[in-house]
């Protein structure tokens, strides 16, 4: 991959190793995103629209898996 750098002269990017970008988050943040998360998943599986997008998973859950027979 080749980019410009401030000056306008084209540089090679060599390949970035994935691991300097691994994150470790603290549980206690884990834990917050996770209460506020849960009850907006759960109204939107309550309503209607969650519903009709649970039934339609389950039929293509449930194609899929004849498909691998």
């Amino acid at each position: 991959m080749t980019f410009a750098d401030e000056k306008g002269v084209k540089k090679h990017k060599t390949s970035v190793n994935a691991s300097k970008h691994d994150i470790e988050l603290p549980q206690t943040i884990i834990d917050e995103f996770a209460r506020f998360l849960v009850p907006e998943i759960r109204k939107f599986y309550q309503s209607e629209k969650g519903q009709r997008e649970l039934k339609k998973w389950q039929a293509e859950q449930a194609q899929n898996k004849g498909k691998d027979k």
